[in-house]
């Protein structure tokens, strides 16, 4: 007998390897099989049965048993050519007439109960998967339909050689006793599946995440210089969760915000009078509706918004909405980020904190002067700007892009950033820039550090010292120092060590080294080696910079107005410390070296 496979294959390793069906379909046709003799009275030898796949079996039954008011079925498994444990396997479905109307599911012998929580039934029900129960369900009421019948039915599916193939299967490590699972997401088996051996491997992580057990998700990507790169993220099950009633509600208090609906967001605001301001660049769960409803002003989003989440618990969901509105009058864009942290209950969800920051969109060859002031719009925060001696040139950072602005000219101009278009990876914007120099031509030099999103160091985390011609209007790398820190701790390390003067020179603290910038040449000269951050201070001016030398004991006191380094020298016997400053004047403790404890994990105290 054909059963409507016979032209379904895939080559595996130069071979043609045929289709099979799996145990859910084989437990929907023998219950076919057995409702149309039980409610038909007719003996039937075959049944046909169609597939979430699409296609359309036609099966033989096997071992036909009429007792009473129930019959019994089987369908033999045939897994095609796939090494399946469960090939040549008989699959029974009982149906029995029951008073109650309505259709009960159950397993029999050999079909496993579930014992452990992560799976998608019930502890305690029989291991019948989601879909084949489905294909059952819908089998069994069709045939009952078709005969008027309007009692109830029992439906017990066994596989009786399932007590010993379940022990050559995930089940006993999954919590299944007693047989194997009735299985099959398509009704088809395709032989050497990856999709079903994922499906298998994935269904494994879920239930051992139920139990409280982590994993360590590891990333292997391969760069074009064949660099082997990895990413670790820790995995663990949430439990039950409520992200998408989350998801919807941030999605409609983002709407009532567009729409000017004042009264619809005041019921979640906790205005305090901290933010009374009229201020559209920053907002949050204490400003009045008036601004969060963006005020008089008419905006329309562009487009969907980006969605990431930042914190995810059984009842907390933290995320964040990225996208753009324009002003509908005067056609200027902006890009807006929205944070929520929300608490879901049963009775309703509870907003517990929300920000927006907005911030205009600036384009190359704008004019930003206004009354004789240069004005950015509405913007989040101030931009960290620099001018030139002659103050007729600013260069300045805003949105994640270095910009330059020529007053004599009144024209803006992009430097560096890697905004691209509508290109995803613009939006990780976890890196920063430090300007160190703004020559009389609107040539700049400056750092830029943190995660690249694009470029020759795409993938990568460092710092990079480049150089803007202004009269070319090109950008020179001039050197990359890579780092696995984190852009949050690079941030903190820059802030504070990169200082520069009115020389030419500027000087940076990076993975141990004191780096020495000559900003006319660019070249680059190591005045300090093993320098540790921690002890490395710097004047509130960025006038002096002092650190310890673990060599001598003694300290280092670098002068950036003159470049030059001079030294305080420890006694005989004796080890100074740096603690910090008091505006130009530095604070250190001295010990001696005889007292210095260096415990386990390497820490040195005097």
């Amino acid at each position: 007998m054909k059963n409507g496979l016979e032209d379904y294959y895939v080559i595996r390793g130069n071979k043609k390897m045929r289709f099979g069906y799996t145990t859910g379909s084989c437990a929907a046709a023998a219950c076919k099989g057995a409702a149309e003799i039980l409610l038909g009275g007719v003996m039937q030898k075959a049944v046909t049965l169609m597939t979430p796949k699409g296609i359309l079996l036609t099966l033989e039954l096997k071992d036909i048993r009429i007792e009473g008011n129930q019959v019994t079925c089987a369908i033999q498994k045939d897994a095609g050519d796939d090494p399946d444990t469960t090939n040549g396997i008989l699959v029974y479905a009982t149906v029995q007439k029951t008073k109650e109307p309505g259709i009960i599911l159950d397993g029999g012998v050999g079909v496993g109960r579930v014992t452990k929580a992560g799976l998608s039934q019930k502890i305690g029900e029989a291991a019948i998967n989601p879909v084949p129960k489905a294909m059952i369900l819908r089998e069994a009421t069709e045939i009952a339909e078709k005969y008027d019948y309007e009692g109830g039915l029992k439906i017990t599916i066994s596989v009786p050689e399932g007590v010993e193939i379940a022990k050559k299967t995930f089940n006993p490590r999954l919590g299944i006793v007693g047989g194997i699972s009735i299985l099959g997401t398509s009704g088809i088996v395709e032989p050497m599946s990856e999709a079903a051996l994922v499906q298998s491997i994935n269904v494994e992580m879920k239930q051992h995440f139920s139990q409280g057990e982590e994993y360590l998700l590891v990333l292997k990507v391969q760069t074009e210089d064949q660099d082997l790169v990895r990413f670790y993220s820790i995995l663990t099950y949430l439990g039950t969760n409520h992200v998408q009633d989350c998801v919807d509600f941030a999605q409609r208090f983002h709407e009532m915000t567009l729409t000017g609906d004042s009264d619809g967001v005041l019921n979640y605001l906790e205005q305090d009078g901290s933010m009374d301001g009229k201020n559209l660049g920053y907002i949050n769960i204490h400003s009045r509706s008036g601004p969060v409803t963006w005020g008089d002003m008419q905006v329309e989003q562009i487009g969907d918004p980006s969605l990431r989440f930042t914190e995810l618990e059984s009842d907390i969901t933290a995320l964040t909405m990225e996208y753009q509105v324009t002003n509908t009058e005067t056609s200027e864009q902006y890009q807006v980020r929205e944070a929520y942290r929300l608490r879901y209950t049963s009775t309703r969800i509870y907003l517990l904190a929300y920000e927006r920051w907005t911030d205009k969109i600036l384009e190359p060859g704008r004019q930003l002067v206004e009354d004789g002031k240069l004005s950015f719009g509405i913007q989040s925060s101030e931009p960290v700007y620099m001018k030139n001696t002659e103050e007729n040139v600013v260069g300045f950072v805003e949105q994640g892009q270095l910009w330059s602005y020529d007053y004599g000219q009144n024209r803006l101009s992009l430097v560096y950033g890697f905004t691209d278009g509508q290109d995803g990876r613009a939006d990780w914007k976890e890196h920063d820039f430090r300007l160190l120099k703004v020559d009389d031509t609107g040539s700049m030099d400056f750092l830029l550090y943190g995660y690249m999103n694009r470029g020759r160091y795409e993938g990568r985390s460092g710092v990079m010292f480049c150089h803007y011609d202004a009269l070319m209007n090109t950008v020179e790398e001039l050197f990359f120092v890579p780092s696995d820190q984190s852009y949050a701790a690079m941030k903190e390390d820059i802030g504070d060590l990169a200082v520069q003067n009115g020389n030419g020179k500027a000087w940076l603290c990076w993975q141990g080294n004191l780096l020495q910038i000559n900003l006319d040449d660019h070249s680059v000269t190591i005045l300090a080696r093993n320098v540790n951050a921690s002890d490395l201070q710097v004047s509130d001016s960025g006038l002096l910079t002092a650190w310890n030398d673990e060599d001598s004991g003694d300290i280092c006191l670098l002068n950036t107005s003159t470049g030059v380094v001079s030294r305080i020298e420890a006694g005989d016997g004796e080890v100074l410390k740096t603690l910090g400053f008091m505006e130009e004047d530095l604070i250190y403790g001295a010990g001696y070296s005889s007292d210095i404890y260096t415990d386990q994990a390497g820490r040195s105290t005097v």
